[in-house]
């Protein structure tokens, strides 16, 4: 596929397009592809960005692998000695997808507070404020969901 086509399947169908950050993700995004191809990954010009748009101090460019020949190559390959180039984003590769594992963490607390937990405009405001605190924590792609629990009876 078009490096365009391949993103919006991997989209569709896993996260994205491979974003390869460390030396590890490198040798699995190798372990991944088919030892003779070079693929499409992850890597858009706008600067050099990830396809959802992250940056990235990882790279593992060939030496003559940024030529941006006449000014069109904007994606990004990995050929099959594991070197990374630019190349036009029409031509159709074989591509490798990136696929998040999604977590879920449940937290229990317990607010001591004389304000209406209930209340929509109350919920609303500690949402924002633990979003706040995770976004700064540089937490991604994550969803807060409030439900407050029935109180037990006193013994």
């Amino acid at each position: 596929m078009s490096w365009s086509s391949a993103q919006q399947y991997c989209r569709e169908n896993y996260t994205d397009l491979a974003m390869i950050e460390n030396q590890e993700e490198n040798m699995e995004a190798l372990n991944a592809k088919p030892n003779s191809s070079m693929v499409w990954i992850g890597l858009y010009r706008k600067p050099w960005t990830w396809s959802d748009g992250t940056l990235s101090s990882f790279r593992n460019w060939l030496p003559s692998g940024l030529n941006n020949n006449n000014g069109n190559q904007h994606c990004g390959i990995e050929f099959s000695t594991h070197g990374w180039a630019d190349e036009l984003c029409s031509y159709k590769r074989v591509f490798i997808c990136h696929q998040v594992s999604r977590m879920k963490t449940t937290l229990k607390l317990k607010f001591i507070t004389d304000s209406d937990l209930t209340d929509p405009k109350v919920k609303a405001q500690i949402l924002q404020q633990l979003s706040a605190l995770l976004t700064k924590d540089r937490w991604t792609d994550f969803s807060l969901q409030w439900t407050i629990q029935p109180q037990k009876p006193s013994e």
